[in-house]
């Protein structure tokens, strides 16, 4: 999974970023590859006590997004991810779902039917 950091102010923390970019490749496993996902991380205030985290995960399942803002910069990580991990569930079991269905329609071959 390929991953695009944007910094308004300055990095994370070096494991808050090992932990951000761990949950994404997962997250991209259970999306069909190639995912690919964009991180903008925005410190606001004039002493950065605010945090504005967004991330894009766009596959070929769909874009999923989250957004999240605060003080505490590990539990607005922690939200975010969860909120995409939640839409990034939710597309797998309704693509799961429409295969137990049998959503696609197998083709019937040209010598096959009356």
């Amino acid at each position: 999974m390929n991953i695009d950091w944007t910094f308004r102010g300055e990095p994370l923390a070096d494991g808050l970023q090992a932990r951000i970019e761990n949950h994404l490749s997962k997250l991209g496993r259970i999306l069909r590859d190639p995912a690919d996902a964009h991180v903008v991380v925005t410190y606001e205030g004039p002493t950065h006590q605010r945090l504005d985290l967004e991330v894009v995960l766009n596959s070929p399942e769909g874009r999923f997004a989250g957004r999240g803002e605060g003080h505490d910069v590990a539990e607005v990580a922690r939200d975010v991810l969860q909120r995409v991990e939640t839409q990034v569930q939710k597309a797998h079991d309704k693509r799961l779902e429409g295969r137990r269905k049998g959503g696609a329609a197998p083709e019937m071959a040209a010598g096959e039917g009356a």
